[in-house]
C-alpha cells in the first residue's frame, strides 16, 4: 500500500507544481501587458494634457505681457502702475 501511495502521490505533486508555474507564468504575462499598456495610455493622456495646459498658458501669457508702451502704462505725462495695467486685463477676461 506504500509502493501505491508513493507512485500515486509523487507524479501527482509533480504535476501540481509545474501546473501552478505554468498559471503563474501566464498570468504574470496577461496582466503585465495590461498593465504596461494602461499605464503607456495615461502617461500619454497626461503628455497630451499638459502640453494643452503649457500652450494654453503662453498664450495667455502673451496676450497679458505686450511691451508697455503698447499696453497703455505710459499715456504722455500720466503713468500708471503695472498692478493698474494688469488690473484693466483682467477686467478685460471677466
Amino acid at each position: 500500500m506504500a509502493a501505491f501511495v508513493t507512485l500515486s502521490l509523487v507524479p501527482t505533486i509533480l504535476l501540481f507544481i509545474v501546473a501552478v508555474a505554468f498559471i503563474r507564468n501566464s498570468v504574470d504575462h496577461w496582466f503585465k501587458a495590461q498593465v504596461e499598456q494602461s499605464l503607456q495610455g495615461s502617461l500619454e493622456v497626461a503628455q497630451t494634457y499638459l502640453s494643452g495646459f503649457c500652450e494654453q498658458h503662453r498664450l495667455l501669457a502673451q496676450q497679458v505681457s505686450p511691451p508697455p508702451v503698447q499696453q497703455g502704462i505710459f499715456r504722455g505725462d500720466k503713468r500708471l502702475s503695472l498692478e493698474d495695467a494688469l488690473e484693466g486685463k483682467r477686467q478685460e477676461y471677466i
